[in-house]
């Protein structure tokens, strides 16, 4: 039987823990810079410590996933040479952790031949994103991930695409009443009913707490306004055993509303915030109004 991906967490969680690594090399991994000094030496010392499998202990860094130490070796060195290869493409520093997703997602096909017989499940290949324990939606780090690559891929074929950020309209005040576990059970409803609503293609991402992000790859500021209210709608009206719950959802597209990633998650985030502040449950697009003209407009779109 397949692990579930909280199973995967913890027995990786568990890994990386008994080996004691320096969990703030993941963070500088992530980074569109540079190591610096130290942390190199932390990486030369993390190989010599633990030989090939420090390799393993890199990658799961960046991807939450464990890799065989000769394959895990074999993909540190092409993920650092594709990093090279895009950075000179896109004539700017590349983090590691977009090196990676990128490389990771081109060679599924060759990676699932080249770790079959190293690796307990081929699945661990086919499912390469970090994940988020609890909905099993993609996680914050693999969302932004996701989102420097469709950027990338926009500059050099243009059109457009969108970003939405959700949040649940008084989820706290449900956690309050309910307790932590009837809030838990509401986040993996809410998930459920994103991954069904959206295409296969979309990336849906828990952002953290009870906001949501997605990506809408190909897609125009009318098509995300009306996926975005479907999306609404879907959460309104399910039933989420018992829960009533609504959500107000903020829209950003690129490049109209930003060609960078933390413009465009500051578009969409201010846009779900005007949503929120008219009143939730609708959908806001950016650009927003003051928040002095703000009027009650119950499941108005903006824009």
């Amino acid at each position: 039987m397949t692990p579930t991906a909280t199973e995967r967490h913890r027995s990786l969680q568990a890994i990386i823990e008994a080996h004691e690594l320096p969990t703030a090399l993941a963070s500088a991994l992530g980074e569109s810079r540079a190591l610096s000094a130290n942390e190199r030496k932390q990486i030369v010392r993390l190989t010599r410590q633990h030989g090939d499998r420090s390799y393993s202990h890199l990658l799961f860094l960046l991807t939450h996933h464990w890799f065989a130490p000769r394959t895990a070796k074999a993909l540190w060195a092409k993920i650092q040479n594709h990093r090279a290869e895009l950075a000179a493409t896109l004539r700017r520093e590349v983090s590691l952790t977009v090196a990676a997703f990128d490389f990771l997602s081109r060679q599924n096909g060759r990676l699932k031949s080249l770790t079959q017989s190293e690796t307990p499940s081929s699945q661990i290949v086919l499912d390469i994103a970090l994940r988020d324990p609890l909905t099993e939606l993609f996680s914050f780090s693999a969302f932004k991930a996701y989102l420097e690559i469709e950027i990338k891929r926009l500059r050099r074929r243009g059109g457009s695409f969108a970003v939405l950020m959700l949040d649940l309209d008084g989820f706290k005040a449900i956690n309050d009443r309910a307790g932590h576990l009837e809030g838990d059970r509401i986040l993996r409803a809410v998930a459920a009913v994103m991954a069904s609503t959206v295409r296969e293609e979309d990336i849906c991402a828990r952002w953290g707490g009870d906001e949501f992000a997605l990506l809408l790859g190909r897609s125009t500021r009318r098509q995300a306004r009306e996926a975005a209210e479907r999306l609404r709608h879907a959460i309104e009206v399910a039933s989420l055993e018992g829960s009533e719950l609504t959500v107000s959802i903020g829209v950003a597209v690129c490049p109209r509303d930003g060609k960078s990633a933390p413009t465009l998650m500051r578009q969409a985030d201010l846009a779900m915030y005007a949503a929120k502040q008219r009143g939730g449950n609708q959908v806001c697009a950016a650009p927003v109004r003051p928040a002095s003209s703000y009027q009650a407009e119950p499941k108005a779109v903006d824009g």
